[in-house]
Order: structure tokens, then sequence, then C-alpha cells
């Protein structure tokens, strides 16, 4: 890129190095690609409504690379909130993810360690 006035000497002569990027490698730094990190979402929060919810959906969908959703943690639409409209919306779609091996827990102390 060069500024100046046309026709000019250039002002200032910049160009772009190339540069190095550490990202996605970092990721897999003394890893091998094929272990899998297991997650556990804590408090998912409703369909097409939670961010959590959304990277559960993600991790299910198969779009984060060695990341395996395995427990979801929802201490409201698991108890109290199981008979909003909300509720009944996360049941459905809990069912599915229950099927996929997903493990649904009302708290925390119930996630294995």
């Amino acid at each position: 890129v060069v500024l100046g006035r046309r026709g000019a000497q250039p002002a200032v002569q910049l160009t772009r190095q190339p540069q190095q990027v550490a990202w996605p490698h970092c990721c897999y730094k003394g890893m091998e690609r094929e272990q899998v990190v297991e997650v556990a979402i804590l408090a998912c929060g409703a369909p097409r409504r939670g961010m959590g919810w959304y990277h559960a959906k993600q991790l299910l969908e198969g779009r984060v690379t060695g990341a395996k959703l395995t427990d979801i943690v929802e201490p409201f639409f698991l108890t109290t909130g199981k008979e909003t409209q909300a509720g009944q919306d996360f049941a459905r779609w809990a069912a599915a993810a229950e099927a996929s091996g997903v493990r649904l827990h009302q708290f925390v102390a119930e996630v294995p360690v």
C-alpha cells in the first residue's frame, strides 16, 4: 500500500508481512487429533433462547473439533421450571440429546468426576 499524492514520491511505503497464526494449532499442542475433550454445559438454557443451548447444539452437531458433549446441568428446567413453555421445549430437546448419549443433571454435584 502506498500513501501520498498522485504522481508524487510515496510518502510512506507499507508492506504486509506474512504472520504465523498460532490458532488452531495451539489447540492440538501435545495432543493427538484423535483425542477428545469431554464437555459439560452448566445452566444450558432454553432451546433457541439460551447461549448455553446454542453451544450444546454446536457440540452435538460435531461443529467443535476435538470436543464431545457428555453432560448438561440445567437446574431450572429440570426442576421448578419444567412446567413452563420453555421448560417443555427444553424437555423435548433434552430427550434428543439424551438419545445421543448426553447425561442430564439437575445439580452440578450430580456430574461424575
